[in-house]
């Protein structure tokens, strides 16, 4: 989700639930009190300057499931997720690696 689209959308998380923000600073201080009042797990990473980084603005969204294959409570391992795009990514196959690769690696380096 995007900074704006976070902030719509908190209040819809179960309680005890995790949101992934792209996001470089992450969420709005006013966004604190429903964060800690829902118990929310927030994780920002700043996908689209990655995704611009890499000379692709469109695999924003594939560096943000790299991200998420990085948590436990995710229902999806990375090796599966980069397994899918190595058979299906056709000419992009490089890029969208890259780009899940990357995400990948940002939840990693920061455990």
């Amino acid at each position: 989700l995007e900074v704006d689209e976070a902030a719509r959308h908190l209040t819809y998380l179960r309680p005890g639930g995790m949101a992934l923000v792209d996001a470089a600073q992450g969420l709005r201080p006013e966004l604190d009190a429903d964060i800690a009042r829902l118990n929310l797990r927030v994780h920002c990473l700043p996908a689209s300057q990655m995704a611009l980084d890499l000379g692709a603005p469109a695999v924003a969204n594939v560096i943000l499931a790299g991200f998420a294959a990085g948590f436990a409570a995710m229902p999806f391992s990375f090796a599966t997720l980069r397994q899918a795009l190595q058979d299906g990514s056709g000419r992009n196959r490089d890029l969208n690696l890259a780009a899940l690769d990357a995400g990948f690696r940002s939840v990693v380096s920061s455990q």
